[in-house]
């Protein structure tokens, strides 16, 4: 899963992690772009390299009206 930007601003500061080369699944996600306001701020994941599989779904922008 790579997440890139999460446009959710919150209260509480969150950590980056990159965990690229770790797990290995079959149903690999990458997201690029979640948009929700909030008061705190989220962690980021990244650990597209870290999975592999046969299923690759790539989200690029998810947004809420």
């Amino acid at each position: 899963m790579n997440v890139v930007f999460v446009g959710k601003p919150s209260a509480r500061g969150h950590i980056l992690i990159s965990m690229r080369e770790l797990i290995q699944e079959r149903n690999p996600i990458n997201v690029m772009n979640v948009r929700k306001p909030l008061a705190r701020v989220h962690t980021l994941i990244n650990i597209g390299k870290s999975i592999l599989g046969r299923n690759y779904v790539n989200i690029i922008n998810v947004r809420k009206p």
